[in-house]
């Protein structure tokens, strides 16, 4: 965090980088270096059009050995999950494309150009005049809505940044691509907005332009709790009998490992705060997210804990030769179970709720699961850079801890309210409203995004920003591909056309993310249509991509008909219950508790521990 501190402080400070405002009109698009990158056009499929060719998948040449093939655990880092194309999903991979990209120079530059011949406007500019500053609570969805959300898709994804420690001077202005602030702007005063561009992906290609990469697996294996190597997963665990490292606290109370680096958070140095340690480097960032990895963790271990005690499994380890082999299969049997509940929640619970049930009857994900070795289960770069980004419109200004509303920028890398006040936060989530999503954005996001006294972000303008670095297409270009009608006047554009004239000087030069966030949404649906058909392509291959996934019908992969009942009666509720610190609440906790969805006691979201889960 420190090394991309003092990176940005370089991107705003460098004066070669033509940022000052008085330059912007005869500002000169920024020359990058071009690069080649590793992929060739691998198949995925599409739930909306069937077989398709999806840009910037890995070919690699390695192959899975006969123990890989076997294994009835997740590797690691993704790996050999598909065995025809074992490099597909793993840690390190490309984001594929469903366009393929519009850089300024065809192989590089970022999209800064309008059709017209002129500058695109400033990502910060849209922002200002496109989307407002208000708040419009959601009638229907609460604010666990946005939290698994975010959970989720630190699951899926992760672009690292370029860090300039490691370049030398002039190469780092390379990857410098500052947001241009104008005059007058309402918050802030400087002249533009550090922001440094997606690390490039290096390698072998035959596709030959600047590709973007995952850090993480792209599979809902739980990759945020567990880490995606070897090593991050042998550092976040206790060595002995399945379990994950922990800390203890007065009260007995167990929470996340200790991260002592220094930066990771705020008040790390006051007595009894400490940041957390997490399989996704993350997790510090909102106590509602801190909340939800410290939720899974006991979850975890509480399963390797029932698991060790049931008498078969004793059995089976006097048939063993050494503690470290019962400890792996522990770790890894709950870790199996965790990676199944998470997909549960997601395809059972989080899906239809905020998406409809008319979006998971559209893209298919109300089909019986079959893998298909020929679906690329990789993170669409579209996905990861725009639409699943829809949920920033959710987040609220604040969060009620002990009585008084905490503003969201006191709360950035700020672990006290989960050491302190655990229960409050996870009440916050499961009774407060989430905003709605629409073009509204609150100004703990637009103006004071990680607030310190070196400055603050804003989270709208760096999605547009990062589309942008990324090379995507236009918004209309994604109308076109998702066989919805095409966008020829700004009037298309709805409530949005007046602004997005002001600003744009053709409808063609929309962004994805401006254009798609103005969009309507309908059939009980949080998302307009254009990152509906992103959302649910993705969503799609990542069910049937993935070998692993917990309805399979081959059970050394999977579950036991017992096993998956087991599974299918843990909610968020049920969850909360156990380890959330509370007495009573609501069925679905996505929807807040009215006369069907009523809140209840805990004893009637209890986790049936039975002996049929570890039948293994």
């Amino acid at each position: 965090m420190m090394k991309d501190s003092i990176f940005l402080i370089f991107c705003i400070l460098l004066p070669a980088l033509n940022c000052q405002k008085k330059d912007r009109s005869k500002a000169k698009r920024l020359r990058f270096p071009s690069i080649v990158l590793v992929d060739s056009i691998a198949t995925g499929e599409s739930a909306a059009n069937g077989e398709t060719p999806f840009l910037g998948s890995l070919t690699s040449k390695h192959t899975c050995s006969e123990e890989q093939r076997k294994s009835k655990f997740r590797s690691a880092d993704g790996s050999c999950n598909n065995l025809e194309h074992p490099a597909w999903g793993q840690a390190g991979a490309s984001y594929l494309r469903m366009i393929s990209d519009h850089y300024d120079d065809d192989e590089s530059v970022p999209r800064q150009t309008s059709e017209l011949g002129s500058l695109l406007p400033s990502a910060r500019t849209v922002s200002q005049e496109v989307f407002n500053s208000e708040s419009h609570p959601s009638a229907r969805l609460t604010q666990m809505a946005m939290q698994w959300g975010q959970f989720l898709d630190h699951d899926l994804a992760s672009t690292p940044a370029e860090i300039g420690i490691k370049w030398h001077f002039m190469h780092l202005r390379e990857d410098c691509f500052p947001i241009y602030i104008e005059e007058g702007d309402s918050y802030f005063t400087s002249d533009c907005m550090g922001f440094a561009r997606s690390q490039r992906y290096e390698g072998h290609t035959t596709y030959g332009k600047r590709q973007q990469f995952n850090t993480i697996t792209s599979f809902i294996d739980g990759s945020m709790v567990y880490g995606s190597s070897e090593e991050e997963m042998l550092m976040l665990r206790a060595g002995e009998d399945g379990l994950m490292s922990t800390t203890d606290v007065p009260g007995g109370e167990s929470f996340l490992p200790n991260d002592s680096s220094p930066g990771a958070c705020k008040n790390q140095d006051d007595v009894g705060i400490f940041c957390f340690l997490a399989g996704d480097a993350r997790v510090n960032v909102i106590p509602g997210l801190q909340a939800m990895h410290t939720l899974f963790v006991r979850f975890h271990n509480r399963i390797a804990t029932e698991l060790k005690t049931i008498s078969e499994v004793k059995n089976l380890f006097k048939m063993t030769e050494s503690a470290s082999n019962n400890d792996e299969f522990l770790y890894q049997t709950a870790r199996k179970i965790v990676a199944a509940v998470i997909q549960r929640i997601t395809y059972k619970d989080y899906i239809p709720s905020v998406f409809g049930r008319e979006f998971v009857h559209q893209f298919k994900l109300d089909q019986p699961y079959e893998y298909k070795p020929s679906v690329n289960p990789q993170i669409i770069n579209e996905f990861t850079t725009a639409a699943f980004r829809y949920g920033h419109s959710l987040i609220t200004d604040s969060m009620k801890l002990n009585g008084k509303d905490v503003p969201l920028h006191e709360l950035y890398f700020n672990t006290v309210p989960v050491l302190k006040n655990f229960s409050q936060v996870i009440t916050n989530l499961i009774e407060g409203r989430s905003e709605n999503s629409d073009k509204y954005f609150s100004k703990e996001m637009t103006d004071k995004l990680f607030l310190t006294s070196k400055g603050s972000l804003d989270i709208v303008s760096l999605n547009i920003q990062r589309g942008r670095d990324h090379g995507l297409p236009s918004f209309a270009e994604y109308r076109k591909i998702c066989k919805l009608p095409p966008v020829k006047r700004f009037e298309d554009f709805g409530d949005c056309g007046r602004a997005l004239r002001n600003v744009y000087k053709s409808p063609m030069d929309v962004d994805l993310y401006a254009g798609a966030i103005c969009e309507k949404p309908h059939g009980g649906n949080e998302v307009g249509p254009t990152f509906a058909c992103i959302i649910g392509t993705q969503l799609y291959t990542l069910k049937n991509g993935d070998r692993f996934f917990y309805t399979t019908l081959n059970h050394n992969l999977g579950f036991t008909a017992k096993q998956l009942q087991f599974i299918n009666k843990i909610t968020l509720s049920s969850l909360f219950c156990e380890f959330g610190e509370i007495g009573e609440v609501q069925s679905n906790v996505f929807f807040p508790s009215n006369r069907i969805n009523r809140v209840r006691k805990c004893n009637n979201f209890a986790v049936p521990w039975t002996r049929d889960l570890f039948e293994f």
